[in-house]
């Protein structure tokens, strides 16, 4: 808070009591003067700060700079005082709902924030730190009730499990001792065969409680923050085993069979977040091969079509990722003919639609990979054509808009169109703003608002603009941190950060600011060496490190 002082401004009643105020907020103060005031009438709060004198004209600018530099020393810490205080205000004037305690992963960024106050920083409010206290309780107790759920699930399916078991062999037991007995009446058949069926109907409720269970810890995992990895690839692991042990037991009818096919999906998707590739292509093979069993059991079923397209989409996915572009492009294909069919036979359909428009999403990727721009920005501007058929998009295609418009914007880039370019990162920045907006917490929206941010500062970059690029590239690192920060666990994450840091740092080093530059490789550098010492065998990450070394002695041969 500016505060001129003069005569006027220190006996006027409402500027006492606006000083009072934010006082009490512990909100830094920054006086400056005017005109010459007594001691004795300068408010309190004011009175034990080193003034900026403003009363000689001819200093003015200097003194503007004076101030702006003042103004500007943790600029980023006390704007989150700022921000975390209101949270706190308003949790405290609600009577302190659960409701709008803080969750991850802007739990852990507060945390962090009361950690590192700067020195001669204005302390946190009692409010605040009692706001950020309770939001922690709150979390480890969410944690806890997680944590029990998941040990009473896989008890649950343990437990039937072992009774289907015991049913199946008490069955088997009852069929040998009939036919040993040579029995010709129908009685000890029928206690036979209904053992049996308890047994299978019991397996059967135990397997899909075990699909239900590869869902739900898939979906609950794969945006979890602060939990980790490792201690989620456990559970999953072991309940996935478990899924297997139950499929494979006996005969499934088709919807157990579905729902193996869903929750493989998830767990796919989950494993990839997670930067286990090979891990998700396993899954993504198995929903596929179970998909096409049921399809072949009945072409015309619409639901088994639209897991046929999920599941070849996905597919795609996991074979991209372990470096197979050619058997990718043709998992997309099959995808994208299934997708046309469906959106074909219901024009009416969004949710058609939207698949039809990931896949060609998806399809334009891997021509991108490929090295086909030119059919891959037709895919996409495809992809963006089949969204804005619908009008005003939901905050999911809005997300899918926003890609697109990135990809777009790619494509121009790579061709020398970078005005053009510019205004699709721009509408990419702006959409995912959106988005995250309408779906707080969820840290994949936030990464690809971070990745819009660094793609639009790389731009501004190209153009020569180097203020602008500098700026975006700090808003894409700030993102990231958050997203990142909570689980150093995570390769697949702490590697996107550490692509965020590089192109912050080549935007830095066309600037005159030595010391960030270097903290910015440094931060990079050390990314890399620990994900590359976690798998030695992964090239990417290895070639990503030799760049980090080569920026780095560069690094030093200049500064």
């Amino acid at each position: 808070m500016v505060f001129v002082l003069s005569p006027d401004a220190v006996a006027s009643e409402v500027a006492q009591r606006e000083v009072a105020f934010a006082a009490s907020l512990n909100k830094r103060f920054a006086p400056i003067v005017y005109r010459c005031v007594e001691d004795k009438q300068v408010p309190p709060p004011l009175a034990k700060l080193n003034f900026i004198f403003f009363d000689d004209a001819s200093q003015f600018e200097d003194k503007a700079d004076q101030l702006a530099q003042a103004l500007g020393t943790d600029i980023v810490w006390v704007r989150q005082h700022t921000d975390f205080g209101d949270q706190a205000r308003k949790w405290s004037t609600a009577s302190e709902p659960s409701g709008l305690l803080l969750r991850s992963p802007v739990l852990e960024q507060a945390e962090r924030w009361i950690a590192g106050r700067p020195s001669g920083a204005p302390a946190p409010t009692e409010d605040t730190q009692r706001f950020i206290r309770k939001s922690r309780q709150g979390a480890t107790r969410r944690r806890n009730i997680l944590t029990g759920s998941l040990a009473a699930g896989l008890v649950l399916a343990i437990g039937l499990a072992g009774l289907a078991y015991w049913q199946r062999g008490v069955a088997v037991e009852q069929r040998v001792i009939a036919v040993q007995a040579e029995q010709t009446a129908t009685e000890q058949k029928e206690i036979a065969q209904q053992q049996r069926d308890r047994a299978e109907k019991t397996l059967a409720t135990a397997s899909k409680t075990a699909n239900d269970l590869v869902f739900n810890l898939a979906q609950e995992f794969r945006d979890q923050t602060g939990m980790p990895v490792q201690l989620t690839r456990r559970i999953l692991d072991r309940t996935r085993a478990l899924q297997k042990q139950l499929t494979e037991s006996g005969e499934t009818s088709p919807d157990l069979q579905r729902t193996e096919v869903v929750a493989l999906g998830e767990l796919g998707l989950t494993l990839l977040a997670q930067g286990d590739a090979h891990a998700a292509l396993a899954a993504a093979e198995r929903s596929r091969e179970l998909t096409e069993s049921l399809v072949s059991r009945d072409p015309s079923n619409k639901l088994w079509q639209g897991d046929l397209n999920i599941s070849y989409s996905r597919l795609g996915d996991a074979l991209r990722a372990v470096g197979r572009r050619a058997d990718a492009l043709v998992a997309y294909q099959k995808a994208l003919s299934t997708s046309e069919k469906l959106a074909a036979a219901d024009p009416a359909d969004r949710n058609a639609h939207r698949r039809l428009s990931i896949d060609y999403q998806r399809l334009g990727n891997v021509l991108r990979d490929i090295g086909n721009r030119e059919e891959a920005l037709v895919a996409y501007r495809k992809a963006l054509a089949v969204l804005e058929q619908f009008g005003e998009p939901d905050p999911d295609s809005q997300w899918s808009m926003a890609n697109n418009h990135a990809n777009v914007g790619e494509m121009l880039q790579v061709g020398g169109r970078r005005e053009e370019a510019l205004d699709e990162f721009r509408t990419d920045v702006e959409l995912m703003k959106k988005v995250v907006l309408a779906q707080l917490g969820n840290v994949r929206a936030q990464r690809d608002l971070a990745t819009a941010y660094e793609k639009l500062g790389h731009t501004f970059m190209e153009l020569g603009r180097l203020d602008q690029a500098v700026e975006a590239h700090e808003a894409s690192v700030r993102i990231a941190e958050q997203v990142a920060g909570p689980d150093p666990g995570n390769v697949e994450r702490q590697a996107n950060l550490a692509s965020t840091y590089e192109m912050y740092f080549l935007s830095l080093r066309k600037t005159d600011r030595p010391q960030l530059t270097k903290e910015v490789l440094q931060k990079l550098v050390a990314i890399r060496e620990k994900n590359a010492r976690v798998d030695p065998d992964n090239t990417r990450w290895q070639h990503h490190l030799a760049i980090g070394y080569i920026y780095f002695g560069d690094s030093l041969s200049k500064y």
